[in-house]
């Protein structure tokens, strides 16, 4: 009994093995893990160098909140947690929309610029190195794979019974 158990685990491995789900999951722990050990000297999370890298790559563009949480597809709780934190490291302020003074947009601070070449390439490294083994095809053909996969429309769907 106990053998046959261990040959069905055996099975429902192997089928994992064979799912792009399992394998993006895979991939997204290491790439976290690999952030996280990383950033840890700075007290920073991964989500948390990404709202920096948008912010240090558009510095012409006010992102309000609502923007990172569309860009990184993070829901209004999540994003206002992660904004607090940072804001109270003194890496970003929010302060009022020139636009639109009824809103508000977040700012590198002075702290969040003097890290930017170190975060920068620090990300352009890792990026680097998640991807050595793939050719400038190879890593073109991922990325539109990739976003396909997350277009909205392609979202997967939960069944109820």
């Amino acid at each position: 009994m106990v053998i046959a158990k261990m040959k069905e685990c055996s099975m429902d491995i192997q089928g994992l093995n064979r799912t792009i789900s399992f394998w993006i999951k895979q991939v997204d722990l290491r790439i976290d893990k690999g952030v996280q050990h990383a950033l840890a000297a700075h007290d920073l999370s991964s989500t948390q160098l990404k709202i920096l890298v948008i912010l240090y790559t558009h510095p012409e563009q006010p992102f309000r909140q609502k923007d990172l949480e569309q860009q990184l597809q993070l829901t209004n709780p999540t994003v206002t947690g992660i904004l607090s934190n940072m804001e109270r490291k003194g890496l970003i302020r929010r302060v009022k929309n020139p636009l639109d003074s009824r809103s508000k947009v977040v700012e590198l601070t002075e702290r969040s610029h003097q890290l930017k070449d170190e975060l920068m390439a620090f990300a352009e490294d890792f990026e680097e190195k998640l991807t050595h083994r793939l050719s400038v095809p190879e890593r073109e053909q991922l990325i539109s794979l990739l976003k396909k996969l997350s277009e909205p429309g392609n979202s997967a769907t939960v069944i109820s019974r």
